[in-house]
This record gives structure tokens, sequence and C-alpha cells, in this order.
């Protein structure tokens, strides 16, 4: 559908494709993908003055894993730091699938672990996993996260959370969900913890050692977060209530705002089926989905379509769902239908999706 569109609408003239000439190719660089080229050829920029004026974007927003990987592999291929990201994107999608196979098989069983892999390629924006962004290895990394807390392999667990913390801003928090599962395996007595506890400390070690690279920088150990605030971003901390309620109400004016509609609307889809099916899933899978929606919420209804695309609870409650055959049929045909719209629009180089 994506490459169809792409072939016969050919995309907007305004649009900015980065890091590929070629038409096909070019579907899965825009938005973001640009900041990453960016860091991936040049690092991060200086800033003008130190402590920073905070006036206007800069790359030092993007956290450092996925973009360093691009740089080392794309060396390897003369420099394609834009294939770089299209192979470390799929590979991770591939990864992710058999991890997140895996963990719901442990707590479940193989039906519903293989139908929430299917709901994992079958979600409206899942094709943005392909793309040259960090969607698929921030799911991957927070499955082995999981993963290996299930088998109580605690130094494999903060070894991933390391790199998780080092992917998005979110990732350290994960260290949230994780200490819970270390408290439960071990009956909530802390004189059982003993200093396995130490192995997750790895996790803000990660974000810890990027902020000191941003004092080094810039002055500023908080520049990653503090630059969220100029124009063009403009993600303030507020309630997410009053930002979800202010989505809806731009959406439905009188000149229909679609991206409004559409991230307002999987917003609350999302929230839904997580709070009404809160006890289909782990505490721990619910912490980690309710912060992953709440915090970015609380500053800006913007790409919160494909912020949810990690929230992995989401296709174990779908799983869940669909063992009533009309349902899963009917979800089923829904996302397709909804997914292949958004790709088109995708495709084309609207901003429905950023």
């Amino acid at each position: 559908m994506g490459i169809a569109s792409r072939i016969l609408l050919k995309g907007l003239p305004h649009v900015q494709y980065n890091g590929s000439p070629h038409l096909i190719l070019s579907i899965w660089g825009v938005w973001d993908t640009g900041w990453y080229m960016d860091i991936a050829k040049n690092g991060y920029s200086i800033p003008d003055s130190i402590p920073p004026t905070y006036t206007y974007q800069e790359n030092w927003a993007f956290f450092p894993l996925y973009p360093v990987m691009m740089r080392i592999i794309g060396s390897i291929f003369g420099e394609r730091y834009y294939i770089a990201g299209l192979i470390i994107s799929n590979i991770s999608l591939i990864v992710a699938s058999f991890l997140l196979y895996y963990l719901v098989r442990s707590y479940y069983n193989s039906k519903i672990a293989l139908s929430s892999v299917k709901f994992l390629y079958l979600f409206p924006t899942s094709f943005i996993f392909s793309g040259v962004f960090t969607e698929a290895i921030y799911l991957a990394l927070t499955l082995c996260c999981f993963v290996f807390s299930q088998k109580r392999n605690y130094l494999l667990v903060g070894i991933s959370g390391f790199f998780l913390a080092l992917t998005r801003t979110l990732g350290v928090l994960i260290l949230i969900p994780l200490l819970y599962e270390l408290l439960e395996a071990h009956d909530f007595k802390i004189n059982k913890i003993k200093f396995k506890v130490l192995y997750l400390m790895l996790i803000p070690l990660g974000l810890a050692l990027f902020s000191i690279y941003n004092y080094h920088l810039t002055g500023d150990y908080f520049a990653f977060k503090n630059i969220q605030v100029v124009p063009g971003w403009e993600r303030n901390l507020t309630n997410p209530v009053v930002v979800l309620i202010n989505g809806i109400q731009q959406g439905f004016t009188n000149d229909l705002n679609l991206r409004k509609i559409v991230e307002a609307s999987m917003t609350v889809i999302s929230l839904f089926f997580l709070l009404f099916y809160c006890k289909k899933i782990r505490f721990s899978f619910l912490v980690f989905a309710l912060y992953s929606i709440i915090i970015p919420l609380s500053t800006s209804l913007d790409s919160m379509p494909r912020y949810i695309l990690p929230i992995f609870p989401l296709y174990l409650i779908l799983a869940k769902l669909s063992n009533n055959k009309f349902i899963d049929q009917f979800i089923v045909i829904s996302m397709s239908l909804i997914q292949g719209a958004l790709m088109i629009f995708w495709s084309y180089g609207m901003a429905i999706i950023v």
C-alpha cells in the first residue's frame, strides 16, 4: 500500500525526505529521521553560548544509541547512514517479534503469544517500526528487559536497561516496573533481593552518562530536556487531561484537523483498553504502559500515535480479546484498513503521523 501510493502519488513537493533519493526507500525517512541522520553524520551540535539560550531546535534533544549505531554500521557501507538506520530498525523489529512471543508465552500460552505478534504488525501505525526511527529498537530493548527479568538474569536486565536509557527519555523509567518484578520474584521480601538490585542500577547509569555528556557539550546536565520548550517542539509540562481535551477540541473545529483527530483518538482508545482491561495483564506491564502514555501526553499530543507503538501490553490485550472469533475478525479488518489509510498519508508526506 505504501509503496504503491509512493509511486503513484510521488509525495508532497514541500516535504523533505531525509537520507535517500530513492523513491521507495525515501518513504521511511521523514520528520525526526533528519535529526538522527544529522547526529550520525556530524555528531551533536555545539551551542552558540554556554549555557544555551534555548531559542531554537538542536539535536541534543535526541538520545545517542540509535544514531551512534547508525554511524558505526553506516561506516561499514561507505557512510550510508540511512541504510544503516533501516537495517537497525528492521532487525530490531524481527528481534522484538520473537521476544514478544517468548514473553507472552511464558505468562500465558502460545496462542495468545502468536496473536500478540500478529497485532504488533497490524497496529495502525506499525509501518513506522520499519522506518529510521527509534520505535523498533526501543521496543526490542524493553522486551529484553522483561524477558531477562522473567528468567531472573538481572545482569542482562541491567545491561538491556542501560542501553534502553540511552535510546529515549522514557527509557530510564523501565526501572520502576523492573523493580516491581524483582520484588515480586522474591515475595516482596527486601532481604531476599540482596545485591541483585545493584544490577538494575545500570539503568539510570545510561541516563547519567548522557547527562554528563550534555554538560560537557552545553554546560547543562539536562539540555536534552530543556531544549524541548523551543518553538517547533513547544513541549511544556502540563495536565495530560487538559492536553487531551484541547487536542480533541482542535480536531473537531470548523476546519477539521485530521492530525489532531488521529492523535487524540488513538490516545483515548489506547488508554481505554489499558484501563478497562488492566486486570488481564501483569501489573508491571500496566505500569510500563501507563507512564509510556501519560508522560509524553503531559507535554504534547504531537506524535502520540508513534509513541504508543512500543507499548506491547496493548498487543497482549488485543490478543486476549481475539479469543472470540468475531472480535478477532473485526479488529483485524479494522486495523488493516486504518493502517492502509495512514500508510497512504505517510507515503504522500501529509503530517498526520509525525
